[in-house]
């Protein structure tokens, strides 16, 4: 079974063939190609067969991806077997999820608030919003139990949802959609440290660098 591939970048990539561990399919329309003039779309969760949608919601679809298959992997990959350095860790769930809420509402969807305000007052507003979760998330960065990452020493589902955000900041929401108010590399050093370590890491708790290669800054320049 075949299909397509999407990176952080909007590049699709075609996959022809998928191991028996891939029982899912992530579809989307390239929208950087499209952005102009076409609807944009969610990526949906089908199973190969039969062709149905089983999700289209991102976050609901990133815990499915975590831990939905841990039946048909190797115990070494099974979510559920890696105690406090799994993605969603038993004893964090609560606070990921408080955190995830603030994160998509301000940051996440934040951009686009700011970038498609329909009137000045409504942009102030948002960008406020926005620069103030930021704020939050610098200071977060700087408590002991929060480092190297969002919860400490292991990459969570909560690093991986504000990656896919921050990744793109200066390149794209800081000039297309105006959140001009700061720049990541430039005004929010712990934020930069940790997305630099994300982006750079070519380690076990990267899988060898997925964040890195999964990210293409000439097409995300390109948006």
């Amino acid at each position: 079974m075949g299909g397509s591939l999407f990176l952080c970048s909007g590049i699709r990539r075609t996959v022809t063939t998928y191991s028996p561990h891939h029982l899912a399919l992530l579809r989307q329309e390239n929208i950087y190609d499209t952005i102009s003039s076409s609807p944009y779309h969610h990526p949906p969760l089908t199973p190969p067969s039969p062709e149905t949608i089983v999700n289209n919601e991102s976050s609901d679809i990133l815990r499915i991806l975590i831990s939905a298959f841990d039946a048909h992997l190797p115990p070494s990959n099974q979510e559920s077997l890696k105690g406090r350095s799994a993605l969603l860790p038993p004893h964090l769930r609560a606070e990921i999820t408080t955190l995830n809420n603030w994160v998509y509402e301000t940051i996440n969807n934040g951009v686009y608030k700011t970038g498609f305000s329909p009137s000045q007052l409504d942009y102030e507003a948002n960008i406020a919003k926005l620069f103030a979760a930021l704020d939050r998330l610098e200071a977060h960065l700087g408590q002991p139990e929060h480092q190297p990452y969002l919860f400490g020493e292991f990459i969570t589902e909560a690093d991986i949802r504000l990656y896919t955000t921050l990744v793109r900041f200066d390149v794209v929401y800081y000039t297309l959609f105006k959140c001009n108010v700061k720049m990541v590399r430039m005004d929010y050093p712990r934020l930069h440290a940790w997305l630099r370590r994300l982006y750079w890491s070519e380690g076990e708790e990267t899988k060898g660098g997925v964040f890195r290669k999964t990210t293409l800054f000439d097409a995300v320049s390109r948006a």
